[in-house]
C-alpha cells in the first residue's frame, strides 16, 4: 500500500482498528505510514507504533507529545529516542514516572540527568543522581 492510497482510505475511515493496529505494530510499514498513526485517536494503534522495533525517532519526537502517559514512558525508555524527545519528556509535568523513565534511559544525555538530579521527586533525583555517579550507566 502507498503512503497516498493509505491516506485515502484512512481519511475515509476504511481501514478497520485490526488493520491499523497491524499497519502500526509491522516493522514493514513505511515510516511515513507510521508518522500518521502516531497521531491516531486509538491509543492502541498509537502504542502500536511506539513498540514497532523500526518507529523513527522523527516519529518518536512527535510521540513525546502524546496526551497518554504510558506512551509517553515507552517513548522515554527507547534507546533510538533522539535527545531533544527526552529534553521535552524530561520538564513532563504530568507524571513523576515520565521522569523517571528519562532518568533511566541510558543515552539520556548528562545534561538533562544534572537537571533531572534536583527533581521534586526523589525517585527521579535518586536516579538521576546514581546515573550520574555511575558515569551515566
Amino acid at each position: 500500500m502507498t503512503l497516498e492510497e493509505f491516506k485515502i482510505q484512512y481519511a475515509l475511515g476504511s481501514l478497520s482498528s485490526s488493520r491499523l493496529e497491524t499497519l502500526a505494530s509491522s516493522p514493514n510499514t513505511p515510516a511515513s505510514i507510521l508518522k500518521v498513526l502516531s497521531k491516531d485517536k486509538s491509543w492502541s494503534v498509537r502504542t502500536d507504533v511506539v513498540n514497532n522495533s523500526n518507529v523513527p525517532r522523527n516519529v518518536l519526537k512527535i510521540m513525546c507529545k502524546d496526551v497518554d502517559g504510558d506512551i509517553k514512558c515507552r517513548v522515554a525508555t527507547l534507546d533510538n529516542t533522539p535527545a531533544e524527545a527526552l529534553t521535552v519528556l524530561s520538564k513532563d509535568t504530568s507524571s513523576f514516572a515520565i521522569r523517571l523513565c528519562v532518568a533511566e534511559n541510558r543515552n539520556t544525555p548528562i545534561d538533562i540527568l544534572k537537571t533531572l538530579s534536583t527533581d521534586k521527586s526523589k525517585l527521579v533525583s535518586r536516579k538521576a543522581i546514581k546515573r550520574l555517579n555511575n558515569g551515566n550507566n
